[in-house]
This record gives structure tokens, C-alpha cells and sequence, in this order.
């Protein structure tokens, strides 16, 4: 088994397992595993979104249960509450989120 094929295993068995580091969130209407990294946000966020109070959360989930690559300021409801997608990023298999309550930008 190479690496590539070793990792891509690791994202279901561990990454998003629900006894280590995943819950199940209902994001528009489908129940997917998703990890919440909201420690990481005042790490590498750009600090000017920070400072507006626009960027809320970071999540990450499967690209497989994912049925679209989202856009920023696209609307997702995520356990019943709506939010806005800053950025998303497409890593190896998964999803990476920067999320907030209010959109990103008004689009004219």
C-alpha cells in the first residue's frame, strides 16, 4: 500500500471517525461527518476578517460527502443555523471551510 492510498484510508478510520476527532452535522440537509477546528482560526486567518468579526469557524469535511465544491458567500445550513462560506479549499480528499455568520462581501 503507498501512501497516497494509506492516507486516503486514514481520512474515513481515523480523521472522521466520531470517537476521535469528527461529530455528524446536518449541512443542508444531509448528515456528514465533519471536524470543527475553530482553535486554528486565530492562528492563520487573515486578521482583517478577525477584526470585523466576519470569520466564525473552520470545518472540515469529506470532498466525497460534499456534492459540490461551495463558493464564497454561498449560504449552507449547518445544524439549523445559517452561515456564509468565506473559503473553501480542496486538500487530498477533503473539504476545509472557513465559515462565518455574516457573508464575505456584497456581490453587486
Amino acid at each position: 500500500m503507498t501512501f497516497k492510498e494509506q492516507a486516503r484510508r486514514d481520512i474515513d478510520t481515523v480523521f472522521f471517525n466520531t470517537t476521535e476527532f469528527a461529530d455528524i452535522y446536518n449541512v443542508d440537509g444531509r448528515e456528514i461527518y465533519v471536524m470543527q477546528d475553530d482553535d486554528r482560526i486565530l492562528e492563520d486567518a487573515d486578521l482583517t476578517l478577525l477584526a470585523e468579526m466576519k470569520v466564525s469557524g473552520r470545518i472540515f469535511v469529506k470532498e466525497k460527502e460534499m456534492p459540490f465544491l461551495p463558493m464564497a458567500n454561498q449560504e449552507l445550513t449547518i445544524n439549523g443555523r445559517k452561515w456564509y462560506v468565506h473559503t473553501a479549499i480542496s486538500n487530498a480528499g477533503v473539504l476545509e471551510l472557513l465559515i462565518g455568520r455574516t457573508k464575505l462581501y456584497d456581490i453587486a
